[in-house]
Formats: structure tokens, sequence, C-alpha cells
């Protein structure tokens, strides 16, 4: 309890600290402090901010680096509050034109994303969703083109309390965001080709399968590719020479390997311990293992449930002032 206490002031203290500078800067502006929900039941402390109570977008930003950094001693709350209100204030001025939620536009703006079913048990009885072996497909909402490595995707996760604005239905929704999705420029790539270097980079022969990243041209949210997409299956199939395994290494990418030779089950355990100490939390996909069957196409698990109490997943903050814009 002590330690929450601790917590809670800190991140108390930070957002008055932040809400003053940013309304230093800008007096018209709305600032609130807000609890957000992100993938895998992950919580995180944000700050919404609004050039001006009319606005139909707001930034958002996160402290909860910033709190951990403060309290181990590493900056101090002035110095936080400044550069988070910079990066709000940076993203609000790049305020994008908001095109209207409504049926014609979501058949073009729709767009589809993968998560693991259990960690999201909750979220997904919320909003339109289909499952995929041990995963499931929801749609978001894609209000703008921002580029992701400067402000953020503009986007929401589209919920049942949506439908009656969209007037579509649940499985509507779905099909349509399946359906632009597969529109998606996808890539299998080896290692060294993913990372732009030259197949000799790394000055030494790896042993073993050769590894490939699959993902989208943004590298953003791009692990659904592989689950929708039959060409894109038998794209993998034709680069690694017959069945291929494939994991889930983020909500963002897959990887994929030769069948031939691999124990599944070890490589589900390399998973998990991935999982568990270097990705994000709310970028954590899957917990199995998967596997593509050259001739049918097919992709299925290749290895037993994992038993969610079972399931650690710490959290790794890797976007700790990270912005986007909300609706």
């Amino acid at each position: 309890m002590v330690k929450k206490d601790i917590y809670d002031q800190l991140y108390n203290q930070l957002f008055e600290a932040t809400k003053a500078a940013i309304c230093d800067a800008q007096p018209e502006a709305i600032v609130k402090q807000v609890d957000v929900s992100k993938l895998n039941s992950t919580h995180m402390h944000g700050i919404t901010v609004s050039p001006t109570a009319d606005s139909k977008m707001a930034a958002t930003i996160y402290m909860d680096t910033a709190v951990e950094a403060i309290k181990d001693g590493l900056g101090t709350i002035e110095e936080a509050a400044k550069k988070l209100a910079e990066t709000a204030l940076n993203a609000n001025a790049h305020q994008i034109m908001v095109p209207d939620i409504n049926h014609d536009n979501a058949k073009s703006h729709l767009y589809a994303v993968i998560c693991n079913a259990k960690l999201n048990e909750a979220m997904l009885k919320e909003c339109p969703s289909r499952q995929i072996e041990d995963l499931a497909i929801v749609a978001r909402y894609r209000v703008s083109e921002i580029s992701s490595e400067d402000h953020g995707q503009a986007s929401f996760l589209v919920k049942d309390m949506h439908l009656a604005t969209l007037g579509m239905s649940a499985e509507e929704v779905i099909e349509t965001a399946i359906s632009n999705s597969l529109h998606e420029e996808y890539t299998v790539q080896t290692m060294t080709e993913a990372l732009g270097l030259p197949p000799d980079a790394f000055g030494m022969t790896m042993e073993g399968p050769e590894m490939y990243v699959i993902s989208n041209a943004d590298k953003l949210q791009g692990a659904i590719g592989a689950f929708i997409s039959q060409d894109l299956r038998q794209e993998i199939c034709d680069r690694v020479g017959g069945d291929a395994i494939i994991i889930g290494s983020s909500v963002h990418e897959l990887l994929a390997l030769k069948a031939e030779g691999v124990d599944p089950e070890d490589i589900q355990k390399m998973t998990l311990e991935v999982n568990d100490s270097c990705v994000a939390r709310e970028e954590v996909l899957a917990t199995n293992v998967y596997r593509i069957d050259a001739q049918t196409l097919k992709l299925s698990l290749a290895t037993g449930e994992v038993e969610k109490e079972n399931v650690s997943l710490k959290v790794v903050d890797t976007q700790s002032q990270s912005t986007g814009q909300h609706m």
C-alpha cells in the first residue's frame, strides 16, 4: 500500500506540473489525467491534451517511465514535466482533419489487428471480434495517416457501442476490417533484410534454419497478415522451403522458420521467455507456436495451450513518452 501511495503521489505531482507547463504555453488547452487501457489488460497513466475545448482530437502522452525514472533518482518532476509538455504541444501542432465517423467512411478506414484472446478477455466482451485458434481479430478505425514515427497513429478500437454510429453489424465490421487489411503490403524478409543489412553483415554463418520476419510496410500491427492471407502463407512456405513454424514475436510482426527438424515445444519455451523479459506487455501476441502446412496452407496450433495462470508478463515499457491522437 505504501508503494502504491508513493506512485500515486508522483503521478499526481507530475500531472500537475505537466498541466501547468502546457497551459503556460497554450492557455486554451484542455488537459486531463486518464488511465488508458492497452492490449493484454495493460493500464498506463496518461495525459490527454486538446488544443481547445472544441477540438475533436486529443494527444495522449504517458507518464509511466518518467515516474519510474523520478522514483529511481534519474530525473526530477520539473524536468519530466517539461519534456512531456513539449511532446504534447508538438503533437497538437500537427493536428489533423478528422473524417466523419460513419458507414461510408468506415468502408475504407477500418483495419484488422490480432491479439491474444486469453489476455484480452475483458476487452473482447465489449467489441466485435473473431477467434482464430487462441488469438482474436478485432477492428480499429484509422482516422488519419499521421506518421507513427512522428506523432503516433490516429485510430481507435471499434467497440459494440460504436456499431450504431457506424451503421454496421459486428460481423460487417470484422469482415470489412479484414478485407481492407488483405490489401495491405506484407513482407517476408530474412533478419538481415529486415534490418536493411547485407547478407554477410554479421560476419558469420548462423546455424540452424534461417528465420524470416513477417510484417506490413509500416511495421505496425503487422502480425495480422499470415492469419488472414493465404497468399502470404504461400509466400512464407516458399521462402522457408516447406511447412513453416510461426512465432508470434509481437502484435507487430511474426517470425517464421522451416518446420523440418524443429521441436515446437522448444520454440514455445523460447517465446515465453522472450515475452517475459523483452517484449512490452501490451505488444505480446502469442504464448503458443503455429504451423503452416505447405500443401493446404492451413495455419494451426503447433503446441498445446498454456495455462493462463502460468503466463507471466512483466511490464517492459518501451514507449514511455509515445503519443497518439485519440477521439
